[in-house]
C-alpha cells in the first residue's frame, strides 16, 4: 500500500508491518521530487504515477539488479519547462486518470494535460475567453471517468464533462438541470442509435448476398434471410455451430487457413464450394474481414454471392468452345484431303483422255474418279 503525506511518499508492507520512506535526495535526479504528494494513481499497465505538490509529475520504474532479486526503485519527473511547451503545464498536480481507452491525464494548477507516453509530451487544455468550450478555471482538483464512459472534471469553478475527441468541456452550472439535459441527451442519442440499427438491419436482412459472421472459434453468431434461402438452413439450427460441416473436403483446409488470416486482421477474397440443406453442391464468391471491437479482432463478418449457375454456364461455354475447336480441326482436315483428290481426280481425267473407253483399265478409273467425289 502506498501513501501520500506533506512529509514524503510511504510504502507500507503488511507482511513485516513496516513504512519504507521516499524524500527527494539532493543530486540523485531518480528519487522523487517531492516531500509532499498529494496524488497516486495506478494505470492498467500496473505503473504507479505520483502527483506532487509543487515539484511535477513523478513515474516509479522498478529496475532488477542482475543476479539479484532486490528491485531498485527510480523515479522519472516530468515537470513543467517554461522554454518547452509540450511540457507538463504546471508543477501542481492534483489528480492522475486514465480514460476507457487508456490514455492518460494529468489535473494541475494550469488546466488538463494528456500524457503521450510515446513522446513523453503533454497536450495542453486551459481555459480560453474566446472558446465557449474551454475551461472556465485553469485549477482543476479531481477528475472521474464514469462506467459509461462520461469524462468528469472538478475545478474550483463549477463540474465540468469534458469530451476528449473533440477537446469540448460541457460546464454544469446547476445538477438537476444539467442531469436533466444529460438524461435527455442519452435518450435522444439512444433513439438515433435504435433507429441506425434497424436501418442497417433492415439493409442487411434485405440484402441480394449472403451475410454471415462468426466468432473467434468460427462458430455461426449470425446469417441474414438470403443465407437462409439459398441454403435451405435456419440460423435457429446453426447458432454457435462450426462451419466446418458445410464445407466441400477438398476446400476445408483452404478455408480454414483463410478464417486464420481474417483473424489476424487480413481481409480475404475467395471462392468455396458448400453443402445445401439437401447436400447439394452450391459454388460461392466470399468476401471475408476481420470484426474489430476496441482494436481486437473478435471474429469475422462473410459476405457470399452464389454463383452455382455462373458456373454451370462456364463449363458449357468451355465444353461448347471445344467442340468448336474440334470443328474447325476436322475443317481443315477435310480441306487439307479435298486438295489431295483434286490432284488425283485431275490425274485420273488426263489418263481417260488417252484411253478407249471400251478399254479395262478405263472402267477402273471410272470407279476410281467416282469414288474420290
Amino acid at each position: 500500500m502506498w501513501f501520500g503525506t506533506p512529509d514524503g511518499l510511504n510504502k507500507f508492507n503488511p507482511e513485516t508491518d513496516q513504512f519504507t520512506n521516499y524524500v527527494p535526495v539532493p543530486d540523485d535526479p531518480t528519487s522523487i521530487s517531492d516531500d509532499r504528494v498529494q496524488s497516486i494513481f495506478q494505470d492498467s499497465s500496473g505503473t504507479l504515477w505520483f502527483g506532487t505538490y509543487q515539484n511535477g509529475l513523478n513515474k516509479l520504474i522498478l529496475s532488477k539488479k542482475e543476479g539479484s532479486n532486490y528491485k531498485k526503485e527510480n523515479f522519472v519527473i516530468y515537470k513543467h519547462d517554461p522554454n518547452n511547451r509540450n511540457s507538463l503545464s504546471n508543477n501542481r498536480v492534483w489528480a492522475v486518470l486514465e480514460d476507457q481507452h487508456r490514455q492518460l491525464w494529468v489535473a494541475t494548477s494550469n488546466g488538463i494535460n494528456y500524457f503521450d507516453p510515446k513522446t513523453g509530451q503533454f497536450i495542453h487544455y486551459y481555459y480560453d475567453p474566446d472558446n465557449p468550450y474551454s475551461l472556465s478555471n485553469n485549477l482543476v482538483r479531481s477528475l472521474y471517468m464514469s462506467h459509461s464512459g462520461i469524462f468528469w472534471v472538478g475545478t474550483t469553478n463549477g463540474l465540468y464533462c469534458f469530451n476528449t475527441k473533440t477537446g469540448a468541456f460541457t460546464y454544469f452550472l446547476h445538477v438537476r438541470y444539467r442531469a436533466k439535459i444529460l438524461e435527455n441527451s442519452v435518450n435522444e442519442r439512444t433513439k438515433e442509435l435504435q433507429s441506425s440499427e434497424e436501418k442497417y438491419r433492415t439493409m442487411i436482412e434485405h440484402s441480394n448476398d449472403m451475410i454471415w459472421t462468426l466468432d473467434e472459434k468460427g462458430s455461426f453468431l449470425y446469417f441474414n434471410k438470403e443465407s437462409e434461402e439459398i441454403t435451405g438452413y435456419k440460423l435457429e439450427d446453426w447458432y454457435g455451430k462450426s462451419f466446418a460441416p458445410l464445407i466441400l473436403g477438398e476446400d476445408s483446409k483452404m478455408v480454414e487457413n483463410i478464417f486464420v488470416k481474417t483473424m489476424e486482421g487480413r481481409p480475404q477474397h475467395y471462392e468455396l464450394s458448400i453443402y445445401d440443406h439437401k447436400r447439394n453442391l452450391l459454388n460461392l464468391s466470399v468476401n471475408t474481414a476481420p470484426i474489430l471491437k476496441e482494436g481486437k479482432v473478435i471474429g469475422t463478418v462473410s459476405f457470399g454471392r452464389d454463383i452455382t449457375e455462373k458456373k454451370k454456364m462456364e463449363e458449357e461455354l468451355f465444353k461448347a468452345s471445344k467442340l468448336e475447336s474440334i470443328g474447325i480441326l476436322a475443317g481443315g482436315i477435310a480441306h487439307d484431303f479435298n486438295n489431295i483428290l483434286a490432284g488425283i481426280i485431275g490425274n485420273i481425267s488426263m489418263t481417260k483422255l488417252r484411253l478407249n473407253p471400251e478399254d479395262k483399265i478405263f472402267r477402273a478409273l471410272i470407279k476410281i474418279e467416282e469414288a474420290s467425289l
